[in-house]
């Protein structure tokens, strides 16, 4: 199962979209009609393998909500976070850190930041952290990844426009193989 973390609009989904029968359960946080976020995404598990969710990028509560959704999307059975913040060539070096024995956030920040990344900041290493988290007590057939999709042109000076969802998809699909 996977989970994919990209660019879109803002939307917020009203639990009668997704639950046509009103059955899910309501958090009394939420006006009447929506359910808690981290619980729609969970949800979308059920029936779905790949779930894709967007953000406009430098929103610090969108990024918080992702790394707390972390250690559940790992429970629910979710091995995979494909992240376009990062360089699919760096995907080795990223999953070396997510299991070594200390987080280093210099370090993870260097994969999100420079030619890439003019703009990113601390939530998004927290993304990082906490799958480095979840895998310091998972067993080793069962770790998390947190995998890159873009290359490292994508968003240099000199923007590589023929690098498109396709590529993203190539990156998934040779992980998952």
């Amino acid at each position: 199962t996977l989970s994919f973390l990209s660019c879109t609009q803002n939307a917020t989904m009203r639990s009668s979209d997704a639950d046509p029968g009103g059955t899910s359960a309501r958090s009394d946080a939420l006006p009447s009609g929506f359910e808690e976020p981290a619980e729609l995404v969970l949800r979308q598990f059920d029936a779905k393998d790949v779930v894709f969710l967007g953000e406009p990028h430098k929103v610090q509560e969108h990024l918080r909500f992702m790394a707390q959704l972390v250690p559940a999307l790992h429970a629910r059975g979710v091995d995979f976070l494909f992240y376009e913040f990062m360089a699919h060539e760096d995907n080795s070096a990223i999953d070396s850190l997510l299991n070594a024995p200390r987080f280093d956030r210099k370090l993870a920040g260097r994969w999100l930041a420079g030619p890439l990344y003019d703009w990113a900041f601390a939530e998004y290493v927290d993304v990082l952290e906490a799958a480095w988290q979840v895998n310091r007590t998972a067993p080793p057939d069962h770790k998390f990844h947190v995998l890159g999709i873009n290359n490292r042109t994508y968003w240099g000076k000199d923007r590589n426009q023929r690098w498109q969802e396709r590529d993203w998809a190539g990156v998934i699909l040779s992980a998952t193989e």
